[in-house]
Formats: structure tokens, C-alpha cells, sequence
């Protein structure tokens, strides 16, 4: 028997599921990449589309994901709309720009999906996730024909130098200030190689750290990279000195060609210098300012990891601290509140505050409320052993000129058109007021005729 409804609740729970399953549009996920075969440093541009039958009530959502062995840059998304099997599919396309850096098999990896779609002939969007597949882009290694220093894949390249002087008077002990600007187009500033300067005899060569960025045009769906590097050169003998050509190179990926561009030699002319003291100065004080620059370098290399400036047993103090505040800060704003909340009750079921709303009745003119008002204050204020009414109010405060407001006030609310008598609201007020302080002072002079009053 036991085996009996376990099976039956079995097939139950696989029908919900099912029902479920059905009820859910056919969502698709695919995944693309151009080209599926690159060399290294030449970007791969991957395409997740994520398409849905009806429409997606809200945008679908990608986990955050690393690629091994590449650098992943976002391009913008594009709304789509294809035809799958005969049937028009609405999406969207996630783009990426996947530069490898390693030969090899690069994985795009899995990536679950959150999305939000209507069932066909619905409108209500349900909420689910879906799984994308993997995606295998092969990375070729540098061709062995390749005998330079430095690869790089790139659309295009430009480089251009400056001289911060003059080349046509130089003299021994002059110190120049050489920059070389590159600009790669379709690459990362990652793949940039730092400047090789030939060795010349008669030269000393002190190189700086270059300067690299990278620009991403989200209009275009592009990258390119940009670095600046500056030498200073000092020249230390005289006569005719040739400073080397530099070569550059890089490899097309559309057309599948190697290009170079060569910055031309230059031939200088050294004049000699009487004052040659100077020089080993000058030496001393580029060497001093390379090695400053290179221990920089290092300092920042091992800079130790902090979190917005503190040490993180520092920040874990701090965060500590702000807990152990915060808390006691809870635990007080929340006893004021609690005492706010119960002296506001208290008040709410006073006497005084019943007189309160007795007084903003009278104040804007509501007779009606007026009387109800005072009758609720009444019930309030008098003793027990006396009755609610005015009257009761009229006799133990000897308010005689009370009882003419407030036979006024009844003609008011009672009366016809036929009896006389008018209601002055300030007049009422002020008799009440007079007659809830005499009665205050009677009950302090005589407490046994009031005993019953808030015992």
C-alpha cells in the first residue's frame, strides 16, 4: 500500500513538472565565434545570443565568468530577431573581443543564463535560467618563419618619434630626450612590446618606463592601443655617430600579411667639448634617475595590498569598530523609539489630550464635533463618581457662565429656527477652560471628595 502512494506521488510530481516544463517558452542559447581559428594576440569576436520565441519581460542576465590563457573585452550588445525552424525568434546578441595570449585550446566556458519570457500565447513573464555551450576557439602558435623580437596582430600601426632638440648641433655631453610613439589598431596595450634600442657605440642609452593605454570605442565595437616611451641619449664621443634604424612590425589578420614600418637611421655630427667634466655628471645623474625609476618601479610591484589606504587587519578593525557602533547604535535608537512610541500612547489616552482635540474642534468653527469632542474629554476628565456631562462640570466648578455656553451651543445643534440664542465658539472655549482649572483646584483642596479619581 505504501508502495502504491509513493508511486502515485511520484507521477504527481513528475506531471507538475512536466506542466511546468511545458509551460515554459523554448529559450535558446547560442554561441559563436569569428574566426573560430586565430594566432596569438589576434581577438576572437565571440556572439551569445540568447533568443525566445515570444519577448523577454526583463533583460536576460550573464553570470560574470574568467577566460584561462585570454583577455576578454565587452563590446556593446545588439537587439536581434531571427528565424529558427520557420518560427521568428526575438533576442539578444552579448558581443566579446577575446584576445589569447597562449597557443592552444581557449576555452569560452558554459554560462548560465537568467532569463524572463511569456509561455506562446501568454503575456506573463516567467522566470527561469538556461545554459549556453561551451565554445573551443584553436590559437596557433607564431609562425616559425617569424624571426623577430616582438609579435603582434594588429589592423593597423603607426610610429612617429621627437627629439626634444636639435640633431644638427651637438656637441660631447649633450643629453637628448628621444620619444617613440606606437598606435596599434584592433589590439590591446597588454601585446605592446617595449622598445628595443640598439646599442651604439659612442652613445649612452638610459630608457624609461613606457607609458600604455587602451581605448575602447563602444560606437564602433573597436580597440586600439597606444605607447609613449622616451630614451635620453648621451652622447659621449665626438666625430660621426650613425643612431640605428628601428624596425616594427606586425601582422595583418585580414590580410593575412606581415607589414613593417622602420624608423630611418641618423647620422649626427659630435663636436667636441672643452668642458668634458660635465659629462661624467651628466652620466651620473641619468644613471641615478634610471635606477630611481627602476626601484619605483619595484616599490610598486611590491606595494602591499590594501583596502582604500589601510592594511586589511587595519580594515578588519575598522569594519569591527563600525559593527560594534552601529550596533549599540541600533540598540539605543531603537529603546528612544520604543520610549517615544509609549509616551505617545500614554498621551494619546490622556486627559490632556482629549482637551486638546476638544479646543482645535471649537478653534475651526465645528460645532458638532465641538459637542462631541467635549463629551469625550469629559469622560476623561471627570471622576468616577461623578457623571460625564456638563452639568456635572457646570455644578462642581461653579461655572454658572459655562452653563449659558453650553445651553448655546445645544440651541445651536438642537434648536429651530423660531428659538434665539447665539453660539460664541471663543467664548465656549475660554468658560471650559476657566472650568477645567477651578476643578483641577478643587480636586487638589479636597482629595477625599475626588478619592476615586485615578486611583
Amino acid at each position: 500500500m505504501v508502495r502504491i502512494v509513493f508511486i502515485f506521488m511520484m507521477f504527481i510530481l513528475l506531471g507538475s513538472f512536466e506542466i511546468n516544463a511545458q509551460q515554459r517558452p523554448k529559450v535558446l542559447a547560442l554561441v559563436s565565434a569569428s574566426p573560430g581559428v586565430v594566432l596569438v594576440g589576434q581577438p576572437s569576436r565571440v556572439t551569445v545570443k540568447v533568443l525566445t520565441p515570444t519577448w523577454f519581460t526583463s533583460a536576460p542576465q550573464l553570470e560574470n565568468f574568467q577566460i584561462e590563457n585570454g583577455f576578454v573585452v565587452p563590446v556593446p550588445n545588439q537587439s536581434i530577431s531571427e528565424e529558427i525552424n520557420g518560427k521568428k525568434h526575438a533576442g539578444v546578441a552579448f558581443n566579446y573581443m577575446v584576445f589569447p595570449f597562449k597557443s592552444g585550446d581557449l576555452i569560452f566556458p558554459s554560462l548560465k543564463i537568467e532569463v524572463e519570457s511569456p509561455a506562446e500565447g501568454d503575456y506573463k513573464g516567467i522566470a527561469f535560467s538556461v545554459q549556453s555551450p561551451e565554445k573551443i576557439i584553436k590559437t596557433n602558435p607564431i609562425p616559425d618563419e617569424y624571426k623577430g623580437d616582438a609579435w603582434l596582430v594588429a589592423t593597423s600601426l603607426y610610429v612617429s618619434e621627437n627629439w626634444d632638440k636639435s640633431l644638427d648641433k651637438i656637441k660631447v655631453g649633450d643629453a637628448l630626450e628621444r620619444t617613440i610613439t606606437i598606435q596599434a589598431g584592433g589590439t590591446l596595450a597588454e601585446f605592446l612590446s617595449e622598445v628595443n634600442w640598439p646599442a651604439t657605440e659612442g652613445i649612452s642609452i638610459y630608457a624609461q618606463t613606457p607609458e600604455q593605454t587602451t581605448d575602447r570605442s563602444f560606437r564602433s565595437s573597436t580597440v586600439s592601443a597606444k605607447q609613449v616611451q622616451k630614451a635620453a641619449y648621451l652622447f659621449e664621443k665626438e666625430g660621426e655617430i650613425t643612431i640605428p634604424e628601428l624596425e616594427f612590425s606586425w601582422w595583418n589578420p585580414f590580410r593575412k600579411q606581415l607589414y613593417k614600418k622602420t624608423l630611418p637611421a641618423k647620422t649626427v655630427k659630435v663636436a667636441p667639448n672643452p668642458d668634458l667634466g660635465m659629462l661624467e655628471s651628466m652620466k651620473d645623474s641619468l644613471a641615478a634617475l634610471q635606477a630611481a625609476e627602476a626601484q619605483e618601479a619595484i616599490v610598486e610591484e611590491e606595494k602591499p595590498f590594501l583596502i582604500l589606504g589601510l592594511k586589511p587587519w587595519q580594515f578588519a578593525v575598522v569594519v569591527a569598530i563600525a559593527f560594534l557602533v552601529f550596533g549599540i547604535l541600533y540598540k539605543v535608537t531603537r529603546k528612544l523609539y520604543l520610549f517615544i512610541k509609549l509616551r505617545r500612547q500614554q498621551f494619546r489616552n490622556s486627559e490632556a489630550y482629549y482637551f486638546r482635540q476638544f479646543s482645535k474642534a471649537v478653534t475651526h468653527h465645528e460645532p458638532g464635533k465641538s459637542k462631541q469632542k467635549i463629551m469625550s474629554w469629559l469622560d476623561r476628565f471627570l471622576p468616577q463618581s461623578l457623571s460625564p456631562t456638563m452639568d456635572s462640570l457646570i455644578e462642581n466648578a461653579k461655572a454658572e457662565n459655562l452653563e449659558e455656553a453650553s445651553l448655546n451651543l445645544d440651541k445651536k445643534l438642537y434648536g429651530n429656527h423660531h428659538q434665539t440664542g447665539s453660539w460664541n465658539d471663543k467664548a465656549f472655549l475660554k468658560e471650559v477652560k476657566k472650568a477645567r482649572k477651578t476643578f483641577k483646584v478643587t480636586q487638589k483642596k479636597s482629595p477625599e471628595k475626588f478619592s476615586d479619581l485615578n486611583p
